[in-house]
């Protein structure tokens, strides 16, 4: 309901400003909105002994605010096998010295303790480098939001000092003797920025992980939650971080003010030294807004936040609970809601070059 509806959705506690997309009237989707926020709030029972191993069987619905991501996606192999290639070649940056893996590393998604997701990205601000999966499904992209489309995310990345540092057409020039046949027997003609882009795009939708054990919850399969699985829903529900981590992605689709409930001592509080969305639109209400990030996977990309200032998921729940949401988190609260978090994760092998 949202990534269809909405661009530039913002919560200041109980107000909510709607910006209407492409001319659409503004009525039917903050309808359709209050609509949705209506349904965040406890569907669930809490188990009766939070600490036994009882089972609960949730029972999904249409209200539910998570979409399942798809089992299947409908991807041309050529494109997604070419874009591989390039995602892994040094080639792509100017210096020949690093490819998109340097900051975009594609773990598998098993193991049991986080992962980082990759260096803080260089240049002033710093911000975290986000793991890639399921970014098919997001609707905004960096930390800013200054990019709509995953075809964007490449191109500006080929030009940006901070990431590949090339220049389209020394690019071209470069990949021609390898990879112009490739090219030309997929688009009929020699490749081109576009169609460079077009093929990275379609590697990184390939990049899903679509049978976390939320996911089997939403389509109906009995017992795939714990009590404290369970009960860590409820708790998210409840509380209200629904009403930003939502949709197939849970976040990724718009952007928020980090923080709502602010430190006493804000002007000296680093996390808020990034002004965000502030820097891409100069307005004053995107000061400290950033895209509220997805929660696929999110026990494998520690660090958290947009500085990787949070190293735990814990720590990341307790600043949350303060400082979106204005609750002071108990420590069974913050066991229950990471015990949740990690039903999002799905396994993958990794993708290697």
């Amino acid at each position: 309901w949202l990534t269809s509806n909405f661009i530039g959705l913002k919560m200041r506690d109980v107000t909510v400003s709607v910006r209407p997309k492409r001319g659409k009237t503004g009525l039917p989707a903050l309808l359709l909105m209050l609509g949705a926020l209506s349904t965040i709030s406890i569907s669930v029972a809490y188990a009766q002994d939070p600490g036994s191993d009882t089972t609960i069987r949730l029972s999904s619905s249409p209200q539910e605010p998570i979409t399942p991501i798809p089992v299947s996606l409908e991807l041309d192999s050529d494109k997604v096998a070419l874009g591989h290639d390039l995602f892994f070649d040094r080639r792509m940056s100017g210096d020949n010295t690093r490819s998109c893996v340097g900051c975009h590393q594609l773990p598998p998604l098993k193991a049991s303790r986080p992962l980082t997701s990759g260096p803080a990205l260089q240049g002033d601000p710093k911000r975290s480098v986000p793991l890639l999966y399921n970014s098919g499904v997001l609707y905004w992209y960096n930390w800013d939001g200054r990019y709509r489309t995953l075809e964007g995310v490449v191109s500006g990345s080929v030009t940006q000092p901070d990431k590949l540092a090339s220049s389209w057409e020394g690019l071209l020039e470069r990949l021609q003797v390898e990879y112009a046949p490739r090219f030309a027997a997929l688009y009929g003609r020699g490749l081109t920025a576009v169609q460079v882009s077009d093929v990275l795009a379609e590697f990184l939708r390939s990049l899903s992980t679509p049978n976390a054990r939320f996911d089997r919850f939403l389509r109906g399969e009995a017992g795939v939650l714990s009590a404290d699985e369970a009960n860590g829903y409820a708790l998210f529900k409840e509380i209200g971080c629904s009403s930003c981590h939502s949709g197939v992605a849970l976040g990724g689709n718009f952007f928020e003010k980090f923080y709502i409930y602010d430190h006493d001592d804000e002007e000296s509080e680093p996390r808020r030294r990034d002004l965000g969305r502030y820097y891409l639109t100069q307005d004053e209400s995107d000061r400290n807004v950033f895209r509220v990030p997805s929660l696929r996977n999110v026990a494998h990309s520690a660090p958290y936040f947009h500085d990787g200032s949070a190293a735990d998921l814990d720590e990341a729940v307790e600043e949350m609970g303060e400082h979106q949401l204005g609750v002071a988190l108990s420590e069974e609260q913050r066991r229950l809601l990471v015990a949740f978090l990690h039903t999002l994760s799905a396994d993958h092998q990794g993708v290697k070059p």
